[in-house]
């Protein structure tokens, strides 16, 4: 789910408690539909490690328009929805227009850049955070933070029939979960065609299921499945029937792995990296142990992780197949996932981000 999704649904949960607030912003097609006044167009233009290099210039041009407008208009309030490398410059220009902040979906400083949390403290007013440690941990790095719930889930609608995974012993059904981002699934999906097919030499009447985040990612998964597409079902947008359908998650780390694990499904997790810039930044960059979102909300390892994962698909074959022949740990471990969750379904954290948003406003 993008960021502008998120800021859309925002921008809905406040004009339901105050039908005559404007906006003015930057962003694409949802927000606009919101009737978001667009200073500047964003759209799939994500800053990810060296992708952000060729995108320096068109950054700059909206972070300079966004710039123009908050000292053009006469802003109550600025709110900055996830993405950091954009919404960080910005928010030096509103904290220069001494227009009051509030960040929702802040950046996940406790996981990777810690550096960032200095920045987040001196430029921005409020954070409404979406993970229940994350309050606790803002504030002891002396931010003003306030957990809403989690968007991701917010809109999730089988809570009450998400049940432990029953495997059926000999034909388990594995969802493929490569990631919504053109990048990264290249980087994953063939090694887990690799693995389904060494868990079909074990299990012949294995089902595989691909959810595609969209028709790109479809493409792309299409090419890399070759003549090997009828022993797998791939479809856009059956995410939710996919993980449910499932007995185990192979998942790219990520928001994702939240969504299996709110279905009470077992995964392993992985996450692609160059050992290289690995050994030079990385260890440094990302400190936090363990590192999918999942185990962090429980405090300790329940789903294998490989992060980072450097390309052989033979460490993860040997795991999924461990798992898949042990079924009470995986109906364990799926009730563990369920119990997790459970605090992150909350489903109104865009109403509780627009509460505080207001309260900001009204104080300025």
């Amino acid at each position: 789910m993008s960021a502008e999704l998120h800021a859309a649904k925002l921008v809905r949960a406040v004009r339901r408690l105050r039908p005559e607030t404007n906006f003015v912003g930057v962003g694409g097609e949802k927000l606009a539909e919101q009737g978001v006044e667009l200073v500047a167009e964003v759209l799939d233009k994500s800053a990810m490690t060296y992708q952000a290099f060729g995108k320096v210039g068109y950054f700059l041009k909206v972070i300079y328009r966004a710039g123009q407008a908050m000292r053009h208009f006469n802003f109550d309030a600025a709110v900055f929805v996830d993405s950091p490398a954009l919404h960080f410059p910005m928010a030096r220009k509103a904290k220069n227009a001494r227009i009051p902040s509030l960040y929702y979906i802040a950046p996940q400083v406790w996981a990777w850049a810690r550096h960032r949390r200095k920045k987040l403290r001196r430029l921005i007013d409020k954070v409404a955070c979406i993970l229940p440690f994350e309050q606790e941990l803002f504030q002891s790095y002396g931010i003003d933070a306030t957990y809403v719930g989690c968007p991701l889930l917010d809109d999730f609608r089988s809570w009450d029939k998400s049940q432990p995974a029953k495997f059926e012993t000999g034909r388990p059904t594995l969802a493929l979960l490569p990631g919504s981002r053109g990048h990264e699934v290249q980087a994953l999906m063939s090694a887990m065609i690799t693995i389904a097919k060494r868990v079909r030499e074990q299990w012949p009447q294995a089902r595989f299921v691909i959810p595609a985040a969209n028709e790109a990612i479809l493409q792309i998964i299409d090419r890399l499945l070759g003549t090997d597409k009828p022993d797998f079902h791939l479809s856009c947008g059956i995410i939710h029937e996919a993980i449910e359908a499932s007995d185990l998650c192979v998942v790219a780390s990520g928001t994702a792995t939240l969504e299996v694990a709110a279905h009470g499904r077992p995964m392993v997790v992985m996450y692609h990296v160059n050992p290289l810039l690995w050994k030079l930044v990385g260890w440094w960059l990302v400190p936090q142990r363990p590192m999918c979102l999942v185990n962090i909300l429980a405090g300790r390892i329940i789903v294998p992780e490989f992060m980072p994962w450097y390309g052989s698909a033979e460490p993860v074959v040997e795991k999924v197949l461990e798992l898949l022949a042990d079924s009470q740990g995986l109906a364990q471990t799926s009730r563990r996932l369920l119990e997790i969750t459970q605090p992150l379904k909350q489903g109104n954290s865009a109403d509780a981000a627009a509460q505080m948003l207001l309260e900001l406003a009204d104080k300025h």
